[in-house]
């Protein structure tokens, strides 16, 4: 299969260089800035305390005092705007105040500095700290305030000695030299920064492989869209996937695969319209951004457009291939909230949707809309485990009659699951789920000591004969493997004395691993706990079988019972199995009994037990309580 589209090492490297090129650029930054305003700074107050007479510097003499008092002024400013710079480096403003602050300084030069008595050194003292701050602040800047200052002070002065002595150009020329040098240096690692930078854009931004916009860029793309103004009005997210695509790498390898992979991408990105924009967000999954401003009847068109146009013949070295896609499409409309991960989320589910009923599928913006049957099992899925602690779970209790004295004997513990989001879950729809993702150890524990609880309660109540029966899943046997279950520990635990449970089973459990249930199922018994084999008829279980795990009651299929009727097939069929199950010394449970022509005739046909709407719907504890004392 293909790699992710983002090399993580490649990021690694870009990551590195950018530190590393960042780094020098502040650090050059940081010393020429620091450098100046602690020279100036130093240069400043020299000016100053000569002016004042408390210094005295020989070479100072050559200009008046006036002038010694503004450089030393002109200076100091300059040495607090390089402050400035440096502790504001990453804030427009202080870039802004460093170049006014340049420009001024060049006017102070140009207006103070003597024309009689200048010496070589002089002119070039007083304007270096400016050029040299402009340097490291902008290089245009620093250009215009260079030539400016010199020009004006050409014109203004000149027959000073700056301009006739060799000794007084060669040291303009050096200063010069040094500041475009360190403005080299300084854009050198601005540039550095800049390549770096993009780069590191690129690899989040674009994937490898193809070229095209990865999922991060998509969704800038798409959150681009939504900020102008109606949200996703007037287009459509589609997700198209490869069929197969992991088998074809198998066959064709993986350097082929990417390689089909790359003209995916180039057909997407040529073949189509411009206003089309194109990503890549999976190993074979592309999504593709298309305006659809009448709907989804546009949007379903331009993708049937896109998949013809993918399931063309395409020749891949020797191989001539065609490919067939899915197709899932989520279509904007003007909905406040909807963000981008929401759109391309409901286009991921279109196209799991798609995958699953083997066609396109188009989606609306609504969130009214329901939820594609893939989505309503994640997230029961995701929702199951912690259901018992959040107390979203209870148990309702189904009468069980015996059928030759009218009595209420037994009861079958049922699960009911009630979620503030996905509101009433029937068990059979979540039972198969939780089995699959092993939420079915926890739930079927709790129900057992839940059940277990009512029926010590239930006994202590007056009703010592009271028997319980409980729904055990055949994934928590295979669990248990050779050790002790913990629903027997817990009716160890509870004080509860033999026949005071039954645990239901279905004939999986029978067939499954046949020595290894045999055994658990003996400890079972072994510990006073009773077996029931649920829903008998409707597997391949044989009364054979029933008589080496040695079941105690059989539970007649609903199905068999709810067409029952005297003379036909079904009577046949239950007095068969209620013939042979007492033969083998089992007792007989009817489910789903409804009527009381059903009632009667299983009383014909000596069938011990039966539960059904006629004798009572599930309900909670104290309705069942209520029920069992002959208050209602």
């Amino acid at each position: 299969m293909p790699k992710s589209p983002t090399s993580s090492n490649a990021l690694l490297q870009v990551y590195e260089d950018e530190l590393i090129v960042g780094d020098l650029q502040r650090r050059v930054l940081n010393f020429a800035t620091t450098t100046v305003a602690v020279l100036s700074g130093i240069l400043s107050l020299l000016f100053l305390y000569h002016a004042l007479g408390y210094l005295e510097f020989p070479a100072f003499e050559i200009v008046g005092t006036g002038t010694q008092v503004n450089a030393a002024i002109g200076l100091a400013l300059f040495s607090l705007t390089s402050v400035a710079v440096r502790v504001l480096n990453s804030k427009s403003a202080s870039l802004h105040l460093s170049r006014l602050m340049t420009v001024l300084l060049a006017l102070v030069v140009v207006n103070f500095v003597p024309v009689a008595g200048v010496q070589y050194v002089m002119p070039q003292a007083i304007w270096l700290p400016v050029l040299f701050g402009a340097a490291t602040v902008s290089g245009t800047w620093a250009a215009i305030t260079a030539v400016g200052t010199l020009l004006a002070l050409a014109i203004r002065y000149s027959d000073a000695p700056v301009f006739q002595s060799p000794a007084s150009v060669f040291v303009t020329i050096a200063i010069f030299v040094l500041i475009l040098s360190l403005r080299w240096l300084y854009d050198a690692g601005l540039r550095a920064v800049a390549r770096s930078h993009q780069r590191v854009l690129t690899t989040l931004r674009v994937d490898t492989l193809t070229g095209l916009p990865n999922r991060t860029r998509l969704m800038e793309l798409l959150s681009e869209q939504q900020s102008g103004g109606d949200g996703f009005s007037g287009i459509a997210v589609a997700r198209f996937d490869i069929d197969g695509f992991g088998a074809i790498c198998d066959s064709i390898g993986a350097t082929a695969g990417d390689e089909l992979l790359v003209q995916v991408a180039q057909q997407l990105r040529t073949a189509f319209s411009t206003s089309l924009r194109t990503a890549r967000v999976g190993a074979d999954d592309f999504a593709v951004i298309l305006p659809a401003p009448k709907g989804p009847q546009e949007a379903e068109l331009r993708a049937d457009e896109i998949l013809r146009k993918l399931g063309e013949a395409r020749t891949l070295g020797d191989l001539t291939l065609r490919l067939t896609f899915k197709a899932g499409v989520a279509v904007g409309g003007a909905s406040a909230g909807e963000t981008p991960e929401g759109i391309l989320h409901r286009a991921d589910l279109a196209l799991t949707e798609a995958k699953r009923t083997g066609q396109r599928c188009i989606m609306s913006l609504p969130a009214t809309l329901a939820a594609p049957p893939s989505r309503r099992r994640f997230d029961i899925a995701q929702q199951l485990f912690g259901a018992t602690t959040r107390g979203e779970l209870h148990l309702v209790y189904q009468p069980i009659i015996e059928l030759e004295t009218g009595r209420v004997a037994k009861a079958e513990a049922l699960l009911r699951w009630d979620h503030p989001q996905l509101g009433s879950v029937s068990p059979g729809e979540f039972i198969a789920i939780a089995e699959e993702v092993g939420a079915i150890h926890e739930i079927g524990d709790w129900v057992a000591a839940e059940a277990a609880k009512q029926a010590v309660h239930l006994r202590a109540a007056g009703h010592p004969d009271f028997q319980m029966s409980i729904n055990r899943s055949p994934v928590q046997f295979r669990a248990d493997g050779d050790e002790e279950p913990v629903c027997l520990r817990t009716f160890r635990a509870l004080g509860l004395p033999p026949g005071s449970i039954v645990l239901e089973i279905t004939e999986g459990v029978l067939l499954d691993g046949r020595d290894a249930n045999r055994d658990r199922l003996a400890r079972l018994r072994g510990a006073g706990i009773g077996l029931s084999l649920d829903d008998f008829g409707t597997g391949y279980a044989s009364l054979a079988q029933l008589h080496a795990f040695e079941i105690d009651i059989v539970k007649i299929d609903r199905r068999f019972v709810s067409g029952l009727a005297e003379g036909n097939r079904e009577q046949a069929l239950c007095a068969g199995i209620i013939s042979l199950a007492h033969s083998l010394g089992m007792k007989v449970t009817a489910e789903g009994v409804e009527t009381i022509e059903q009632r009667d005739l299983l009383v014909g046909l000596g069938c011990d037990y039966a539960q059904g709407w006629l004798f009572g719907r599930p309900v909670d504890a104290a309705a069942f309580e209520a029920r069992l004392n002959g208050l209602v």
